[in-house]
């Protein structure tokens, strides 16, 4: 969800030009946002929601506040090998495996 600014065919970054995000990431957000603060966004806020998240990552530090997310989310998982041995044995053979089935 939301992994990249939105660019046109040059490269250049370019807005929501109200458009609103996609039903389902719209759902995914509002459920986030409700469990944190018990906000309620309804159907009638989604191009305003949109709007202020394409101000956001437009902005100069969307990048960095962005990084910050990731690590804190990533460094709260992997703490243990045990969490690596995982990864290593059962997820990225599962990876490897669907690729390769993919590929035929």
């Amino acid at each position: 969800m939301f992994t990249h600014r939105p660019t046109n065919h040059d490269g250049a970054t370019v807005g929501f030009h109200g458009a609103a995000l996609p039903e389902e990431d719209y759902g995914i957000l509002c459920r986030l946002i409700y469990e944190q603060s018990r906000i309620h966004l309804g159907t009638d806020k989604r191009v305003l929601v949109t709007s202020r998240l394409a101000n956001w990552l437009r902005s100069p530090t969307a990048g960095e506040e962005l990084q910050f997310l990731i690590g804190r989310i990533s460094r709260r998982f992997f703490r243990e090998m045990k969490h690596f041995d995982f990864l290593w044995n059962t997820v990225i053979p599962q990876w490897r495996e669907q690729d390769r089935l993919t590929e035929k």
